[in-house]
């Protein structure tokens, strides 16, 4: 991309400013050029990892693209004023880099060459704020939405989705303006549109249900997603008894394998996967997760967390203890993804 860019500057912008003798400096400039606007996409990214940063949120790492880039925030904002205020940081960078490179455009002692940069690297600024500004996810101005749409509702997941099909609009008009440039004539520019288009759905969708996702995970706690109705059953239940006791399976409920103390415990989830011709002589002990193998958290714990310790356990389970120590539910892996999708769905 940046040889690219900096064979477009020297053959192209800087053509018809080449004097007699100054074609090798075009070249030179050409790759200066290019760094500066790869340096100015840096410190857009900068100013949403800096802000990230002291509203507490740690920052991973920044990804560049041709228009832009990804500071690879590691957590969710908390609030809307937060996700405005990191979303805000960037185009207000980009624009103080336009308003930078249009006065050095205006200073006549840096030469025709100089000013003609100085001025690209103006305008380029200035597309590359409007183009973030597309109030589409995961633009900037999408989050600027999100946030907006955050702060009047009170409901991030409603925010959330509402941005996504914003990006997922504005990606419909790019593929729609891309079929235009190609039906006169604009193969080039209508192709790289619709790749344009392209990359930005891709992005909106999967980015869109990434935040979502771990917003969630975030915020719901291990009392609100468990399981409190845990049905006891003795060790050498077979599966067809389960099933001949209750022919719908419930999500909801959870079922602990019980001889002396609990033994294990059997999502009904778990229960589906298990052939029909194999019921009848299935103990429920040999499709149990083993009690000894499974978390321990309270009840305040967040999805986040619970996840993170159910891996370090190596279990899909884990036991939510109130204060006294006393059973208060399960909480599985598959409880989790129920509430993730009636999120989505909702």
């Amino acid at each position: 991309m940046f040889g690219l860019l900096a064979y477009t500057l020297a053959s192209g912008v800087f053509r018809d400013e080449i004097r007699p003798g100054e074609r090798d400096i075009a070249w030179l400039l050409g790759l200066i050029t290019a760094a500066l606007f790869l340096l100015s996409i840096v410190l857009h990214e900068l100013g949403h990892a800096v802000i990230a940063q002291r509203n507490k949120m740690r920052v991973g790492s920044i990804t560049l693209f041709f228009f832009g880039g990804v500071a690879q925030v590691e957590e969710e904002p908390r609030s809307a004023g937060v996700e405005f205020r990191v979303a805000i940081a960037g185009p207000i960078v980009s624009l103080a880099l336009a308003i930078g490179f249009w006065g050095l455009s205006h200073v006549d002692q840096f030469g025709h060459l100089l000013e003609t940069a100085f001025w690209w690297l103006a305008g380029i600024n200035v597309v590359l704020l409007l183009f973030n500004m597309v109030p589409g996810f995961p633009l900037d101005g999408g989050r600027i939405l999100r946030s907006v749409i955050w702060h009047f509702s009170g409901n991030e997941a409603k925010a959330t989705r509402i941005a996504v099909r914003g990006g997922q609009g504005v990606s419909l008009l790019l593929i729609g303006y891309g079929i235009y440039l190609i039906a006169t004539g604009n193969l080039f520019n209508g192709v790289w549109m619709m790749m344009l288009s392209a990359f930005l759905r891709n992005a909106a969708t999967s980015t869109g249900a990434h935040v979502l996702a771990r917003s969630i995970l975030e915020q719901v706690t291990a009392a609100q997603a468990m399981a409190r109705e845990l049905i006891y059953i003795p060790a050498r239940t077979r599966v067809q008894e389960l099933f001949d006791q209750q022919t719908v399976i419930n999500p909801r409920q959870t079922y602990v394998v019980v001889d002396d103390g609990p033994l294990g415990v059997i999502s009904p989830l778990r229960l589906a996967f298990i052939p029909r011709e194999r019921w009848p002589w299935t103990v429920v002990t040999q499709i149990m997760t083993p009690w000894r193998q499974l978390a321990e958290i309270t009840p305040d714990t967040t999805l986040m967390n619970a996840l993170r310790m159910m891996e370090a356990a190596r279990c899909p389970y884990a036991v939510v203890r109130d204060e006294e120590g006393n059973v208060a539910g399960i909480l599985s892996q598959d409880q989790i993804a129920i509430r993730l999708q009636s999120a989505a769905q909702g």
